[in-house]
């Protein structure tokens, strides 16, 4: 078994105009900030081909999953239940559903096709590689998600109960280790 991995990231930075999402009373996009991305990881054992695409954006309803991965699956070949689309949960990105908006809707078809050509880019540059993986424990990124009681006060910080458990994973081109993908 040789593992194979494929990586390729696309702008889907959306234009100026469109509605924003994520916090209550949100106005059009006037500005880009930071561009948005799609990034796609391919994974090949062989036997089975699967897709991985994270998108900074705040959601996709399962209308729109679905959808996407049929086009994804037509461009790639590779079977809709072996495609993984996860949003980042940005707050300050596009509408993609929300919005009856015709640049909503064109944003929408169109990051269907992005989609798609970054996932067959990822599938072009498929590799031989390895996958390492570690446990760990981290008090990184760890905030408070509410009001923790101190006498008579509320403190906002760390929750003793949160789950610090980490598990990085990382990728290698074992043809040429140092390569960029």
């Amino acid at each position: 078994m040789t593992l194979q991995i494929g990586i390729a990231r696309a702008d889907i930075t959306p234009p100026v105009g469109i509605a924003m999402v994520g916090f209550a009373g949100r106005d059009v996009a006037r500005d880009v900030h930071d561009p948005l991305y799609a990034t796609a990881l391919v994974v090949d054992d062989g036997d089975t081909r699967l897709v991985l695409i994270s998108l900074d954006l705040l959601q996709l309803m399962a209308g729109t999953v679905d959808a996407y991965r049929a086009r994804i699956a037509t461009i790639t070949g590779i079977p809709p239940g072996r495609i993984i689309l996860a949003c980042t949960h940005n707050h300050y990105g596009p509408s993609v559903d929300r919005d009856e908006a015709d640049v909503v809707d064109s944003y929408r078809e169109h990051l269907s096709h992005v989609l798609a050509g970054v996932a067959a880019r990822a599938t072009d540059h498929l590799r031989p590689a390895r996958i390492g993986i570690s446990w760990g424990l981290s008090d990184i990124g760890i905030a408070g998600s509410g009001a923790m009681a101190s006498s008579s006060w509320a403190t906002i910080g760390t929750v003793p109960s949160t789950d610090r458990s980490a598990s990085p994973a990382s990728t290698q081109r074992t043809d040429s280790p140092w390569r960029r993908w």
